[in-house]
């Protein structure tokens, strides 16, 4: 039985893994939201592939209800459950599955390089290389951190001012998947 979780806003449809306690979309979002996500080098072909990329913004309104936008500790979380220290996550994991430009996948995660983008000067970097996902968490600086995740490293950063774009991973935070 596969679990499956339909967006009632667009209906778009996502897989979802579960992990632990926790339901993890297993793909990035794809739902849109004017002046806050963008494909990367606005191409269709990339959002079909890797969603969308989201400003800092974004994040109050991008989840649907009964989502929410996982925090630096539920990434940790995820991948102790793994049975991964946190930094040791990388070069070994993306050459143990397969090249890290098709992504890795653990446990129905599957984790795509889609890059990043900066929204001021409408530029976009690192697909194939990178993956950046937003937390819910704050900085120090007060901006949101976000998960970076490329074949040599998997760190936490702080952003900076709404002008990075990265993709969207959700939690689902209540029973309101759909079975498939």
């Amino acid at each position: 039985m596969s679990l499956l979780f339909i967006d009632n806003r667009d209906g778009e449809r996502y897989k979802i893994a579960r992990i632990g306690d926790q339901l993890w979309f297993a793909e990035n979002l794809r739902y849109h939201i004017d002046e806050c996500s963008f494909a990367y080098d606005h191409e269709y072909s990339a959002y079909a592939k890797y969603g969308y990329l989201y400003s800092s913004a974004a994040l109050a309104r991008v989840c649907p209800l009964g989502c929410r936008v996982p925090t630096e500790m539920d990434y940790r979380k995820l991948f102790n459950y793994v049975g991964r220290n946190f930094e040791d996550v990388g070069l070994m994991d993306v050459l143990a599955h397969k090249s890290w430009e098709k992504g890795f996948d653990f446990l129905g995660l599957h984790f795509l390089p889609g890059g990043c983008g900066f929204k001021k000067e409408d530029e976009f970097f690192d697909v194939g290389r990178r993956g950046y996902f937003w937390t819910d968490t704050s900085g120090d600086n007060g901006y949101k951190k976000f998960l970076s995740m490329g074949i040599d490293s998997v760190t936490f950063c702080e952003s900076g001012e709404d002008i990075d774009l990265y993709s969207v991973r959700l939690i689902v935070d209540n029973a309101y998947s759909n079975q498939e």
